[in-house]
């Protein structure tokens, strides 16, 4: 479920563009999924899923586990009701593509991971979600170390160790809107954020352009 919260919209958002109805404007929530996205796509999880066990379905292996894996760490309870863990999200912009409904149904999770069961559904995307989760852990304390810097954690006091659940907590809460096809955030990124961003390498826009 969407957490409610104030959107900034300018006036240059819809200045020109009187064709923009409010029909044509919506809301979703983001948090921390679209940095995880980011690096599952930098992994090429879903290439490297559909390769190792092809199938012959109308959706991709690689795409559900893409959503397992997303599903996982984002503190609910994996496999439970996947068919609706993401409303409210962006679909696009976490899967890069459209996922029509019914993607994620019992049915085509649990055929797919009938082809997977003799390798370990559960130990795969465990050992994914794991993988992830220590790699954006890695990836900012060596930065922190190599610039002799800090960042904001618990309680906003300065650490040279954040954490991967730390993270998601800097992001709670954060969501986008589509405007006429165009998102932006529904407001500005605190500077805290910006700072783990930068402490993770991963772009700002990772938040508003399917294309990464």
């Amino acid at each position: 479920m969407a957490i409610p919260f104030e959107a900034h919209i300018d006036d240059q958002d819809l200045k020109g563009n009187n064709q923009v109805t409010t029909d044509q404007i919506s809301v979703a929530q983001l948090d921390h999924l679209p940095i995880v996205a980011c690096y599952l796509r930098n992994l090429r999880l879903v290439e490297i899923v559909n390769q190792l066990v092809p199938i012959e379905m109308n959706v991709e292996l690689g795409i559900i586990f893409l959503g397992l894996v997303l599903d996982t760490l984002s503190g609910r309870s994996p496999l439970y009701h996947l068919e609706t863990a993401f409303e409210g999200y962006d679909s696009e912009l976490l899967f890069g593509q459209n996922i029509p409904a019914g993607y994620f149904s019992n049915d085509n999770v649990g055929r797919v991971m009938d082809h997977v069961y003799n390798v370990g559904t559960q130990k795969i995307f465990s050992a994914l979600s794991i993988l992830v989760w220590r790699l954006m852990e890695h990836t900012m304390r060596s930065e922190l170390k190599h610039n002799n810097a800090t960042i904001p954690g618990w309680d906003n006091k300065e650490t040279k160790r954040p954490t991967s659940y730390m993270l998601t907590w800097k992001f709670k809460g954060v969501m986008s809107l589509c405007i006429g096809g165009t998102r932006q955030l529904g407001k500005p990124l605190s500077q805290v954020q910006r700072r783990f961003l930068e402490r993770l390498k991963i772009p700002i826009n990772c938040f508003t352009d399917i294309s990464l």
